[in-house]
């Protein structure tokens, strides 16, 4: 079987494209954004796919074993991650107006209230941030101000994942 000769630049290469989601970037074009929303898991899976693929058939694995290795532990602690993103997002917008809300991280869908977005998101809210969304569900960050949620509120709705704050909480919408 003959063995790939793959540059080392690559492996990071690979991996960054991959997960960029979750690196913020406090600039983006938005049709860089909206493209990360609306195939972020065809591109985490490609990407891990062609590091194990150019793993496997590698010359010199060493690089590629290390960004794998990255990769996946990125990937298991994504939970944690999001959390972390979120608080950015937050401290990003801190003390903007709503019409003027952006976001660092790629992947982070914006929102903003009309008669449409009301029904289907079923919240109300002054501007949603919406990630990790996959076959009718979705995870959100919402900003509501002075919404008056406690965790106690929700008794047994898991949809309040967390509240940040008076205005800020996280919101999984699952079918």
């Amino acid at each position: 079987m003959k063995r790939l000769n793959i540059p080392g630049y690559v492996w990071p290469i690979i991996g960054i494209i991959g997960l960029l989601n979750y690196i913020p970037t406090f600039y983006c074009p938005e049709f860089l954004n909206a493209f990360y929303f609306d195939y972020k898991l065809i591109i985490i899976v490609l990407c891990l796919l062609t590091l194990v693929v150019l793993t496997i058939f590698a010359l010199k694995r060493k690089s590629g074993v290390i960004v794998l290795g990255l990769y996946v532990t990125v990937l298991l602690f994504s939970k944690q991650i999001r959390a972390i993103e979120n608080k950015l997002v937050i401290e990003f917008n801190n003390g903007k107006d709503v019409s003027e809300f952006s976001t660092p991280i790629l992947g982070y869908k914006l929102e903003r209230p009309n008669k449409a977005n009301q029904n289907v998101n079923d919240i109300a809210f002054d501007a949603l941030f919406k990630f990790n969304e996959a076959f009718g569900t979705y995870q959100a960050l919402v900003f509501k101000e002075d919404h008056g949620l406690t965790m106690e509120s929700f008794d047994e709705d898991y949809s309040l994942y967390k509240v940040y704050n008076k205005d800020w909480w996280w919101y999984r919408k699952g079918d």
